[in-house]
């Protein structure tokens, strides 16, 4: 298994690309290939790291994401035996609209309860509060302000309420929140991408997601961000990124 040349193997035109621009709403071709890329490398590294591929599960919006990433990486489900739930977070039939586990008595539970059988999964919601680590990239910056609220509490759902759990990952961003194009071209709608600031960034999680109702967020986890500067030429500015790493404390 290698990762590290992925991308090389990309190869969307025509109407395989607009089909996966169609699914995605992503309409810009390597803001899509990050996306794609991005579910597959990080299953590939979390195994080559040393964590066992049958208890790595991956998600998107749709299985032909994941077969497409096979190609990118020739791998096959037999070479490569990690898990995959295809589904829209935002669905409650994928993923219970709930935020983190912070109740003594539903986190005595889930600690003291058995992990599902990770291949029967047909949706996210049996792993609500069993997943150690939780990486996600090129995927908050898709969404609108309120979007990304909402989806920062189903992560955090996610995530198993004990020391040492982490959600990370990288997104676009601003110095100060707000909006920015996503590529060169007129000022629409489809191009316009809220992005947080590292400062806002914290506050989501900080007093958003983890202290939403007893303001003790930073009692429960630590947020360490980065603001990093990626230069690209399809955008009219550098392309600032979030580098985050959120750990239970």
């Amino acid at each position: 298994m290698n990762s590290s040349n992925s991308e090389d193997f990309y190869k969307l035109e025509g109407e395989e690309l607009e089909f996966f621009q169609d699914l995605t709403k992503i309409k810009d071709k390597d803001d899509l290939r990050a996306h794609i890329v991005a579910v597959q490398r990080k299953a590939f590294e979390a195994v080559i790291d040393g964590w066992p591929a049958d208890s790595v599960i991956a998600s998107d919006l749709r299985q032909e994401f994941w077969n497409y990433g096979h190609e990118l990486f020739r791998s096959t489900p037999e070479t490569f035996p990690a898990n995959f739930v295809s589904g829209d977070v935002f669905n409650p039939t994928m993923l219970a609209p709930r935020g983190p586990f912070i109740n003594n008595s539903e986190i005595f539970n889930i600690l003291s309860s058995p992990t599902p059988a990770l291949p029967d999964l047909t949706n996210l919601t049996p792993l609500q509060g069993r997943i150690s680590a939780i990486h996600t990239s090129s995927f908050f910056d898709i969404f609108s302000e309120e979007e990304q609220h909402r989806l920062a509490r189903v992560i955090a759902s996610l995530l198993r309420p004990e020391a040492g759990s982490v959600i990370f990952g990288q997104h676009s961003a601003r110095p100060e929140k707000g909006f920015r194009k996503r590529w060169r071209g007129p000022a629409t709608d489809a191009n316009s991408m809220f992005c947080h600031s590292p400062e806002s960034w914290k506050e989501l999680w900080l007093k958003g997601v983890f202290g939403e109702y007893d303001g003790k967020g930073e009692d429960r986890i630590k947020v360490d961000v980065e603001l990093a500067q990626i230069e690209r030429n399809d955008l009219l500015d550098g392309n600032e990124q979030i580098l985050a790493i959120l750990k239970h404390q």
